[in-house]
Order: C-alpha cells, then structure tokens, then sequence
C-alpha cells in the first residue's frame, strides 16, 4: 500500500544511516512467482522546514523482538496462532513517551477483521482498522482510508493505560495452520499536539 506522511513532516535521517527494506514470506506460503517489491524514499528538497517524527511500534503479539515482553505459549516469530472460528486478543500498553501521531500505519495477516489502539483511561478508541479481505479471510491490503494520516494528530502520553486489540475469523472448516499479527507503526512527534 502507498502511504505518504502529511506535508512538513518526516523522518530524520542522516548520510552515514544505511537503510534496509525486507519482504518477507512466512511458512506454507504457497510458491509465489512474478511477485515484485518496491520501496520508494521521498527526501525532503534541501532547506525545506520538516518537523521529525519519532517511530514507535505498537502490537498484540511481540513480532520478533522478545525484548518487548516475554511471549504467550501460542506465539512465534510468525505472530499470534490463530484458531478455527473468531479469536479476539488483546495486550495492554503504556507508551514511554508523551507523543503526537500523525501517522499510522496498520501490519495484519490472513483472517484478520479488526485492528485497534484504545485508551483505556479515556475509553476512547484512537485507531480502528479494518483490512480488505477475500470471502475466506485472506488478506489482501489496507485500503487507504485505512491508514491514519492527520496533520493534527492525537496524543498519547506515558500516564494512561492504553489497549491493543486484534480481531480474527478463521473459517472452521479450514484445516491449515495459521498465524496472526496486529501491530501499528505509529509515527509521532514529540509532547503535546499543538491546540487546534
């Protein structure tokens, strides 16, 4: 999926940062051919005032980075197992900073039907995705409304206590393993969104 940061804001990088993409295919992916990636990196043109943006990676599951959190007996690098039926899972979360997002970009595999990001103390939902699917739960992509872009952004803050919640369907009758992820990378500038 295309996405692109709202204007004025980006990512600080610098000439001696060396940058890798990956595209990555899980176990009893079927053989897949003609399949092109494409990574484009838009640079801001010189002089320009661009706000940076911190990364912050937020998920049910604890993708491959055990340094997250210890993982759930039914979890591997390929995510969360997910079993015939609906599964709802869930994972608290306190963020270490005091951030504005502005950008939000969602990561799901097949069968998922729901991705969200909710302020618990608040009770308020921030982040709500819904993926495109096939009729039997296979992925195919976030549509672009389905990825956060606002220039005002909201705020999340180190107090509260925050809840991530993915939502799968697994059709019953579909005997194959699978594995599933709810994860955001969230793009965010540092304290207080500026008052509207």
């Amino acid at each position: 999926s295309e996405a692109h940061f709202s204007a004025g804001y980006g990512v600080k990088m610098a000439k001696e940062h060396k940058h890798m993409a990956i595209v990555a295919f899980y176990h009893g992916v079927p053989p897949t051919k003609n399949v092109m990636a494409s990574f484009t990196m838009e640079m801001a043109p010189k002089g320009a005032a661009v706000q940076a943006m911190d990364v912050y990676q937020v998920g049910v599951n604890v993708v491959c980075y055990s340094q997250f959190g210890k993982r759930r007996k039914d979890e591997s690098d390929e995510g969360i197992e997910v079993r015939p039926g609906v599964q709802v899972d869930r994972a608290p979360l306190k963020f270490r900073m005091d951030g504005c997002v502005k950008f939000a970009y969602p990561h799901g595999h097949d069968h998922v039907l729901l991705i969200a990001l909710e302020n618990r103390t608040e009770r308020r939902t921030l982040l709500r995705t819904v993926p495109d699917v096939e009729a039997d739960g296979s992925f195919l992509t976030f549509r672009p409304q389905q990825i956060y872009q606002d220039a005002k952004g909201f705020e999340v803050n180190a107090r509260d206590d925050y809840e991530m919640v993915m939502v799968h369907h697994r059709p019953l009758q579909d005997p194959r393993p699978n594995h599933g992820m709810g994860n955001y990378l969230l793009y965010m500038t540092s304290g207080r969104c500026p008052a509207q």
